[in-house]
């Protein structure tokens, strides 16, 4: 009976594309290592993983910490302190195209792809330098981010970052199902007329009320740590980093699926133009993880 269902409705090519794709998928979940699907099944279970550099050991570490260590090397004065240039994009693909490239290292996208269970879309990463001022605004208030249902960043500590720092901050997804308000939060959130309401405007002490701050997990750790969290889906900040302290400066590598929810907001995390001077430096996986999408 099947067969002849088929016969009479053949698969389209595009079914069939997306057979083939799958059948990859199977293939690149089944060959992870255990160090690597240790972090996929972390991250569905908690929303965030955190590792290291040298945990990972992928072949473009070399090149990131060279041209970081670049990076590193620019500094500011401001109110009498030292603080770490930031780098735009523009100089990130022009300059520091290793950081670029590292976002599309082989077993990078193989555990991500191996978390969303379908191809990602690679978003381009930023470099943010975090100055301790002592204040909550933006990011350093508790949110979801939107681009799309499930996304996944990748953020690498460039400096030490200690408790009063300002560490990424996040609440695991396994104690949701047992706090209510929160689980009311997050049906709410994804509501498309109170998401503008309610996104980046959680404060401290609204959190404290719908889950206790024992329960909010700061990510420390020192230069090259690496933390996977899935932003779409377990409420963090960034967390408010204290004057007198060194400040953070960090990678942020962004992925979502290839048909993100939020498909202009998806476009403006890195300009097209830029993108197309290393289109010639891209594989095709690479390529359709970078422009394909768009």
């Amino acid at each position: 009976m099947l067969q002849k269902i088929h016969t009479i409705f053949p698969k389209s090519s595009v079914e069939r594309v997306y057979a083939a794709i799958l059948s990859r998928r199977r293939r690149e979940v089944n060959s992870l290592s255990e160090k690597d699907s240790q972090i996929v099944d972390t991250l569905r279970h908690e929303g965030t993983c955190i590792t290291s550099l040298n945990d990972l050991s992928f072949p473009a570490n070399s090149r990131l910490l060279d041209a970081t260590n670049r990076i590193l090397t620019k500094t500011k004065s401001e109110n009498g302190k030292t603080f770490p240039l930031r780098v735009g994009k523009r100089q990130i693909v022009t300059e520091y195209p290793e950081i670029f490239l590292w976002g599309l290292e082989e077993r990078l996208l193989c555990i991500i792809e191996s978390y969303f269970g379908y191809p990602a879309a690679f978003l381009g990463v930023s470099h943010r330098v975090e100055v301790p001022d002592g204040q909550q605004t933006g990011t350093r208030l508790w949110h979801l981010d939107g681009e799309d249902h499930c996304m996944i960043r990748v953020i690498v500590y460039l400096t030490d970052v200690g408790i009063e720092g300002g560490p990424f901050e996040y609440i695991p997804r396994s104690i949701r199902p047992t706090q209510a308000p929160l689980h009311r939060l997050y049906c709410q959130i994804f509501d498309q007329e109170k998401f503008d309401r309610i996104y980046r405007k959680i404060s401290d002490a609204d959190m404290q009320n719908m889950v206790p701050s024992k329960y909010w997990i700061p990510c420390t750790g020192v230069q090259g740590t690496v933390v996977f969290t899935d932003t779409a889906n377990v409420f963090h900040r960034g967390k408010v980093p204290q004057p007198n302290h060194p400040a953070r400066s960090a990678l942020f590598f962004t992925y979502t699926s290839r048909h993100p929810k939020r498909l202009k907001l998806s476009k403006q995390v890195f300009p097209e133009e830029l993108l197309l001077l290393m289109a010639d430096r891209f594989t095709q996986r690479q390529r359709e993880c970078v422009l394909a999408w768009r």
